[in-house]
């Protein structure tokens, strides 16, 4: 067996033991009701979201005309899309108070995002030992780990930013 199907298979035993932990903790713990106000940011995140998707991916076309986005692999780019668009949604959503429902807590994110950032920055400095490109490229392999890390980050410091700032009011 080699080194990534063993830190495959180990990363999903540690993904199953979280989310395992998680449901056992706290049943629907991070399943909020919104009210009317949040649902309409919400909304309009979701839309912001989407359009920032869409340019992204219009500019990888206009970049990749001839099959190839010099680089980075299309899968690779996919993943950053659907991160931009994540993030689109999610910072919008936290600075204006509708990323949490009102029955949750925020230590529940902040436990939950950090587990995400750790499990997602042992792949990551795996793959920057090893080297980030495979033949010129980052490949969705090589990359995932530290995109999603970068993303968690942000909307974990997101997170803490609003959340003591709102105290503090």
């Amino acid at each position: 067996m080699s080194a990534r199907q063993i830190g495959f298979i180990a990363g999903l035993i540690v993904l199953l033991g979280i989310v395992v932990i998680c449901a056992i903790i706290k049943k629907s713990s991070l399943k909020g009701e919104y009210d009317e106000r949040q649902e309409l940011i919400r909304g309009r995140g979701y839309k912001y979201a989407l359009l920032t998707v869409m340019v992204f991916n219009a500019i990888c076309l206009i970049f990749g005309v001839e099959g190839q986005v010099p680089y980075f692999s299309w899968d690779y780019l996919t993943l950053v899309s659907i991160m931009l668009g994540t993030l689109v949604f999610g910072v919008y959503s936290i600075l204006h108070d509708a990323f949490i429902g009102l029955n949750n807590n925020v230590r529940s994110f902040v436990v939950l995002f950090a587990a995400c950032i750790i499990a997602n920055l042992f792949g990551g400095i795996h793959h920057l030992q090893q080297g980030l490109l495979e033949n010129g490229q980052v490949t969705f392999a090589t990359g995932s780990n530290l995109t999603l890390s970068v993303g968690f980050v942000i909307l974990l410091i997101t997170i803490l930013v609003q959340h003591f700032s709102s105290r503090e009011d």
